[in-house]
């Protein structure tokens, strides 16, 4: 049985620290101190696309070019989550790890990562996105995680400078009950009242197992849910957003459940419907 979480040894051991490891310690041997990738997609983040708004009306757009020259060398840097509780960035060019965020509720269960009865187990498995938002008279790129199978959770970082990467916020299931394993890619967009939002499929094992949708406010974290009623064991997959064209607004988005059944989400800056496209029978 490895030490507590709180000693010193085990600490350093999920740091990297390799000199406890067995034979000469007591901690688990590893081929490697980075965990397994399983789930987690890679992301590249370099610099930023100057046209990727070209022509764009919403408030914001025309401050994006200033924002594309300061961070025009920007170090390019890839972050993917993994089962030894982080979610890392590296260099793109060198390969050296700059960065390593945990989530707050794997924390408990790292010292498991140093007992040599070790069973492989999920942690930060989920997929990330990153993209420019605007708020506050300001551009940032911001990066949205969820736990996957390793747990009922999503968090959103600022990467705009990775070397002084900061925390925007984190929820948990205790934050949103209907939060599952969330298993789709979130997606990162702007509703019609100009909020940022992160949006995401609810997933398996929620609390009520109803399949939901969720949306965060990318500037504060406030969470709105919507569902679709439809319960047993269900939950929402990864949803996809769509622009109908009349403006620069996302103004609906479409997922799927686990019961077979096409859901549309719309009037998303204000009250949100939800329509069924296709219902399993």
């Amino acid at each position: 049985q490895a030490p507590a979480l709180g000693t010193q040894a085990v600490v350093d051991y999920i740091r990297g620290d390799r000199t406890n490891e067995m034979p000469v310690g007591t901690l688990r041997t590893r081929q490697s101190v980075l965990g397994d990738i399983v789930n987690s997609q890679p992301v590249y983040v370099g610099a930023p696309n100057s046209r990727l708004f070209c022509g764009a009306e919403f408030t914001g757009a025309d401050d994006y070019l200033a924002f594309v020259l300061a961070n025009a060398t920007r170090t390019p840097t890839v972050y993917v989550g993994a089962n030894d509780g982080m979610l890392h960035g590296f260099n793109a060019t060198t390969g050296a790890e700059t960065f390593a965020f945990i989530p707050s509720q794997v924390i408990p269960r790292l010292a498991a990562l140093a007992d040599p009865n070790y069973v492989p187990q999920y942690y930060v498995d989920g997929d990330i996105t990153v993209a420019d938002a605007y708020w506050g008279g300001q551009w940032r790129t911001i990066l949205v995680g969820t736990l996957g199978r390793g747990g009922r959770g999503v968090y959103a970082l600022d990467v705009t400078n990775p070397s002084n990467v900061s925390l925007l916020w984190e929820k948990t299931a205790t934050d949103i009950p209907a939060m599952g394993n969330s298993l789709g890619k979130p997606i990162i967009a702007q509703v019609a009242n100009g909020d940022w939002r992160v949006f995401i499929g609810n997933g398996p094992n929620g609390s009520g197992g109803t399949a939901q949708l969720v949306t965060i406010r990318l500037n504060n974290g406030a969470v709105t849910t919507v569902s679709t009623g439809v319960a047993g064991d269900n939950g929402l997959s990864g949803p996809n957003v769509w622009n109908t064209g009349a403006t620069d607004f996302v103004d609906r988005v479409y997922a799927g459940d686990l019961r077979g059944n096409l859901w549309r989400f719309g009037n998303l800056a204000g009250t949100p419907t939800v329509t069924a496209m296709f219902q399993a029978t």
